[in-house]
């Protein structure tokens, strides 16, 4: 090494060598594959060089000679065309210099066509799981690899392992992998690849349902997955006990029942919630002539009706309660609020102007606590 002011060098290795002869191999061994030609290289000098060094090639024990399938075997290469497996074994280079020499072993060995001791696996995997295939293979040489689905190549695959990384339903299929050196290849059995539906709902329920009070509550969904499809409907985050079907049903709904509804759906390939269907109280209908009437509220008829002016109704409240009185329009829409009170247990007359509206179908709405009660009546000009 060589240090300086801008920096330091190292030098090339340097042999050494004694005076004498040298023989030397790149490897231990050399293979080849039956019936084709073997090259075994050597490299044999000498210190001082010599113009003139003697190689000769010996295998078992004998010299060999130029002819029939043997060639250069007074040179430091020697060839075999073709090998045969009597030609396995240790072959020796020797070289001489005057009085001088050495000599080196090199085996020649026949390699085989690759083999496997580990074939890939079935797999049964969920829709969107990653999936690995892998194989154990052994043979002389380098080792390529080259998977195939349903029989065909799939390109940039080379390893001992193959990773689907969201397997879904055109990625199953039949998989193999064919392993192979420069003296053949195998192609293992092939490992089928199945994929599982994941857990899926097709058709949400509603966003909203309005029922009328008596009438049945029915919410329903459909659902796909794999294996048994379980179902779990949940009412403002509370399951609610035995509802495990598609279809959710009260055969008489009651204002109680209002609230927000979900499912929660499972399979083997995982768990999804629906959408939420919001439920709320729809008004009865009733005619023009009777009243509406619940758990002892009453809203009288309005009269007259079809109003042309003034027109009248009562109220009757079961109990103390917060009450407001809405006009309501047939787009649903809030036209005139006639009363928002607390209000005492009893009859309640009130009043209005129709010749302010309209002509056209209106309803009254009377919320009574959580009870909501409804007249309908008609202005005219």
């Amino acid at each position: 090494m060589v240090v300086g002011v801008c920096g330091t060098a190292t030098t090339k290795t340097a042999r050494v060598f004694t005076n004498g002869v040298y023989v030397e191999f790149a490897a231990n061994t050399v293979a080849t594959c039956a019936g084709s030609k073997a090259v075994i290289a050597g490299n044999a000098y000498s210190n001082p060089p010599a113009a003139d060094i003697d190689v000769r090639w010996w295998y078992k024990g004998s010299p060999l000679s130029d002819g029939g399938r043997f060639s250069g075997t007074a040179s430091e290469t020697l060839t075999i065309d073709p090998v045969t497996p009597e030609d396995i074994g240790a072959y020796t280079l020797r070289a001489a210099v005057g009085t001088m020499s050495a000599q080196e072993n090199v085996d020649l060995v026949i390699a085989s066509a690759p083999t496997i001791s580990t074939q890939p696996q079935n797999v049964d995997a969920c829709d969107g799981a990653t999936v690995t295939l892998t194989v154990a293979a052994a043979g002389q040489g380098t080792l390529t690899f080259v998977w195939l689905k349903d029989g065909s190549p799939i390109p940039g695959s080379s390893g001992s392992s193959f990773t689907i990384p969201n397997a879904n339903p055109a990625t199953a299929g039949a998989y193999s992998v064919t392993v192979s050196t420069a003296c053949g290849s195998v192609t293992s059995s092939a490992a089928t690849v199945t994929v599982r539906p994941a857990t899926t709902i097709t058709q949400q329920p509603p966003a909203t349902l309005a029922v009328q009070v008596g009438q049945a509550l029915t919410i329903s969904l459909t659902a796909t997955g794999a294996g048994t499809v379980q179902y779990q409907w949940v009412k403002n985050g509370a399951e609610i006990a035995g509802e495990v079907a598609p279809t959710f049903t009260k055969p008489s709904y009651a204002t109680g029942d209002e609230g927000k509804y979900w499912c929660v759906v499972r399979s083997e390939c995982g768990t999804v919630t629906s959408d939420t269907t919001t439920v709320t109280t729809r008004p009865g209908v009733v005619s023009v002539d009777d009243e509406a009437e619940y758990a002892g509220n009453v809203l009288g008829a309005i009269v007259p009706n079809p109003a042309i002016s003034g027109a009248n109704f009562n109220l009757t409240v079961a109990q103390p309660s917060r009450v407001v009185i809405n006009l309501v329009d047939a787009t649903g829409s809030i036209v005139a609020n006639i009363a928002t009170m607390n209000m005492a247990a009893g009859t309640h007359a009130f009043g209005f102007d129709a010749s302010q509206f309209s002509s056209g179908i209106y309803r009254m709405v009377a919320s009574v606590g959580s009870v909501t009660l409804v007249q309908p009546v008609a202005v005219v000009k």
